[in-house]
């Protein structure tokens, strides 16, 4: 199937096939508006609009029930643009076409990428090729069997279910820089809090209220040495990190001090997390958290069942 001349010009601007797709569907007209699918997006014509505005994109990310703010009129303005993805978002045309962020970037373990959803568009990058930025087939997420197209397993649309009534919720809210990916579903617990492991923390929350995400204190739980009777003095650059999540309960006292392991890394640990500095490394690179995640999923067997959804 081929773009539309109503479209071609526009199209090609975006990118052409290698941004938004092949054209799957032909064009079609309502109320006084020109449309055609691509496989990314869904290209609009106004007759009553004049000069460059004439052509858009519709926002079928607004229609996924994925918008994480209260209040439409914030949209421009609730998340950042996902530092990959902003040199793709600039050379896409900005807000004028992409749209505003309706959700922030996160990891979609299922299909092995970031990905952040925008009000037009949506980008991902693979873990097999981080270095190219993608789009999301909105176009055949909503033409789905009208278009009989499938789409392609890596571009999938791929909804979060709502799981713990707000858990999810509540964890999307949090830096993924800071919890790392995913590395479980959320389960209760045995001790029937809902838990979901990441790289770096484990996320818990009573079942009462899943909207009060809180650590759990897993330091000691793996084996690592630590004492909370004494009192440990923190760098201010640890609790500027710790700071940027206030999302999450980070509850934990320091059970260490900021020592050295090697000449290349220090750490510090707290009742729930540890963090690493590499004092040799670029500014900007020399500090984040220890992937516990890994080790606490290989040596604690926490899951019972899988919540149903609900408060």
């Amino acid at each position: 199937m081929e773009i539309d001349p109503r479209f071609r010009e526009f199209y090609g601007w975006l990118g052409g096939i290698n941004n938004l797709g092949p054209a799957i569907s032909p064009k079609f007209s309502n109320d006084g508006y020109e449309y055609q699918y691509t496989s990314a997006a869904l290209l609009v014509f106004s007759s009553q609009v004049q000069g460059e505005h004439q052509y858009s994109l519709a926002p079928l990310g607004m229609e996924m029930d994925l918008c994480e703010s209260d209040h439409t009129e914030e949209l421009t303005n609730s998340h950042d643009v996902y530092l990959g993805f902003q040199e793709k978002y600039r050379e896409m045309g900005g807000f004028e076409n992409v749209g505003s962020a309706l959700t922030e970037a996160r990891y979609n373990p299922e299909k092995g990428r970031v990905e952040q959803y925008f009000a037009n568009l949506g980008f991902y990058q693979l873990d097999s090729n981080p270095e190219e930025v993608k789009l999301l087939q909105y176009g055949a997420w909503k033409c789905a069997e009208q278009c009989a197209y499938i789409a392609m397993n890596d571009a999938e649309v791929a909804l979060w279910s709502s799981l713990g009534g707000g858990f999810d919720d509540a964890i999307r809210q949090l830096n993924p820089n800071f919890t790392g990916h995913p590395l479980s579903d959320p389960n209760f617990a045995p001790d029937g809090m809902i838990e979901q492991i990441f790289e770096n923390v484990v996320i818990v929350a009573d079942p009462r209220d899943p909207t009060d995400i809180r650590l759990r204190p897993i330091v000691r739980l793996i084996g690592l040495p630590g004492d909370d009777s004494v009192t440990y003095e923190v760098p201010g650059f640890i609790w500027a990190l710790l700071e940027q999540n206030p999302g999450v309960k980070v509850s934990g006292v320091p059970i260490t001090a900021f020592q050295a392991l090697s000449t290349e890394i220090y750490r510090q640990c707290f009742t729930d997390l540890c963090i690493l500095y590499f004092p040799n490394k670029e500014e900007g690179s020399r500090i984040r958290l220890s992937p516990l995640g890994y080790t606490y999923r290989n040596i604690i067997s926490p899951v019972v069942e899988t919540p149903s959804g609900g408060d």
